[in-house]
């Protein structure tokens, strides 16, 4: 099945827009939305209303928690804003989804998903073979896709590999792997082969940044 990853959408409609264009031109399958709908709330609606017409599934990140039916989100007077289609949508939210043989949650599947805390809590990037470690123990899938960082990284149990995003990578069986989409807010998006394990990235915005990680990193989680 060929999947279309999204995540750290921060209410920026037109890339949205973009990338689903995107994925429709390539053939994906199936759309999975990894987190992070929500910014300042101005594009909402707007943003909400893309995603509902596709009824793309999504899992819940730390800006999008407070406006989930979670049961410690309901006391959120933000809620009061939004009562309609945009908190019918975000009610469909769940913690974290499994497909084949990949499982997607916003954050690293070790933190507590039902937790606002852990789902805020950011201890750098997965700079070494202790972090990523942590996620390989808590997660049996094969595949294991998060967002959050802004940015593209992969790395097996034993540490990152050397990959800068800018183009498709194999991540065949058996061995197992961890990978952080970057953000459509920043101009990226993704298609996964489940069958064959090729990740492909996108970029919205024309010619690729600079190819190195640095230059395909982000600013915000």
């Amino acid at each position: 099945m060929k999947l279309g990853l999204i995540t750290d959408i921060h209410e920026h409609v037109e890339e949205l827009q973009c990338a689903l264009a995107e994925f429709d031109r390539r053939g994906t399958e199936r759309i999975l939305c990894i987190g992070d709908v929500v910014e300042t709330g101005v594009r909402l609606h707007e943003t909400v209303a893309v995603l509902a017409e596709r009824r793309i599934p999504c899992v819940w990140g730390n800006h999008d928690f407070g406006l989930c039916s979670h049961p410690s989100a309901l006391a959120s007077t933000r809620r009061a804003k939004y009562v309609g289609p945009v908190l019918d949508y975000l009610a469909t939210y769940q913690p974290c989804l499994e497909i084949e043989d990949c499982f997607l949650s916003h954050v690293e599947p070790w933190r507590d998903l039902n937790d606002v805390m852990g789902l805020w809590y950011f201890d750098g990037f997965l700079d070494t073979p202790e972090k990523v470690a942590r996620s390989f123990d808590a997660c049996k899938s094969r595949v294991m896709f998060t967002g959050h960082m802004h940015r593209w990284l992969v790395a097996r149990h034993d540490g990152l590999m050397a990959w800068d995003g800018t183009t498709p990578i194999s991540l065949a069986p058996p061995d197992r792997y961890l990978v952080v989409v970057a953000a459509v807010c920043e101009g990226w998006c993704a298609t996964y082969e489940t069958k064959t394990g090729e990740l492909t990235p996108i970029f919205l915005r024309g010619k690729h940044p600079v190819g190195t990680m640095d230059g395909v990193l982000g600013t915000g989680y």
